[in-house]
């Protein structure tokens, strides 16, 4: 099983103050990365230095934290096939137009599971399941605490 993460996982594992949810997002990203099982499309990298800066992190410090993914995973850019995906996305399963992007992303780099909250969760499209890994019936997606 390959995964992926959305921007709002990594954010909440970026930031202590987000309780339980930074908590479990550190372990979840953290154990994926250890164990090879996961890719990281730039965009999801790109999306969290954007909501970090938006938050006011200091730049050295979101340099820092994505230096710090990009050491972890693989980095995953768009290609242009992945645009004509996501517009079918958009157009037949009413993706909003970026997480369509990400979908797509994801999907060809071999991605089984997108964590992220803001998906329908566990809607499979073209064998990609979204998960929110902070919905306890979902535990069978996460590594073994």
């Amino acid at each position: 099983m390959i995964v992926s993460f959305d921007a709002n996982i990594l954010v909440y594992m970026l930031d202590p103050e987000a309780g339980e949810r930074h908590a479990m997002a550190a372990r979840i990203v953290a154990d994926f990365a250890l164990t090879g099982g996961a890719i990281l499309s730039l965009q999801a990298a790109s999306e969290t230095a954007n909501a970090l800066r938006r938050k006011r992190v200091p730049p050295p410090t979101i340099r820092a934290a994505v230096g710090r993914l990009r050491d972890g995973f693989e980095i995953v850019p768009a290609q242009d096939d992945d645009l004509d995906d996501a517009l079918w996305a958009v157009e037949r399963h009413k993706l909003a137009f970026w997480d369509a992007m990400l979908w797509a992303t994801c999907r060809r780099a071999g991605c089984s599971v997108l964590f992220t909250e803001d998906f329908q969760d566990g809607r499979t499209l073209k064998g990609l399941r979204f998960v929110n890994p902070f919905a306890p019936k979902n535990a069978r997606y996460l590594p073994k605490a």
